[in-house]
């Protein structure tokens, strides 16, 4: 029981200077590096400029695009995998078989009068 003993405490305090080498490391690289004399700022990106509201309009606009694309084309795929199925599209995408969790089940029914 002893040779046990020491042994599993042999391997904690390994386990535990392991540890604190970990914390040390992450706590290194935490730490911003210091600026060193050549090429000091080459890397680092110039402040952001204000937005221009009609190009934030277009940028947002097309997001907005490419989720509802995204968005008909799953539910396309689950129609015809409960025509396939010969189940309710609700029983498809419920918890008995993909459970898939619909925007208009977690948020309610909604309308974007500005594009449809």
């Amino acid at each position: 029981l002893d040779e046990g003993t020491a042994l599993d405490e042999e391997s904690l305090g390994r386990i535990r200077g392991e540890i604190r080498a970990i914390k040390e490391r992450i706590a290194s690289a935490s730490c911003p590096p210091a600026p060193s004399s050549h090429g000091a700022g080459r890397f680092q990106r110039p402040p952001a400029r204000p937005r221009n509201p009609i190009t934030l309009k277009r940028n947002i606009n097309g997001m907005l695009g490419e989720y509802k694309s995204r968005k008909r084309k799953c539910m396309d795929f689950v129609e015809n995998l409960a025509d396939a199925m010969e189940k309710k599209v609700k029983d498809v995408t419920g918890e008995k078989v993909l459970c898939l969790e619909t925007d208009e089940e977690v948020w309610g029914q909604w309308t974007d009068e500005a594009t449809g």
